[in-house]
């Protein structure tokens, strides 16, 4: 094998946090998917760890009111 990765975060960094955001299971599942992919003939890249399903943004559809100011 080669001295460096083909991927950034490289192969170990990422599987500690997929573990570390999704859990041994589903974090376990997304580190071997990306170990399959460290080949010779994949082109490598930045490939960062999904995020959690929970954690995206809020609706788009309804205005952010939290630091609104009156004016009062």
């Amino acid at each position: 094998m080669a001295s460096h990765c083909r991927f950034s975060p490289s192969c170990s960094s990422y599987a500690r946090e997929a573990i570390t955001v999704h859990g041994l299971l589903k974090g376990g599942y997304f580190s071997c998917r990306r170990l399959l992919r460290c080949h010779p003939w994949h082109q490598g890249g930045y490939d960062p760890v999904p995020s959690c399903k929970g954690s995206q943004t809020m609706n788009k559809a309804e205005p952010d009111t939290t630091n609104r100011f009156d004016g009062h």
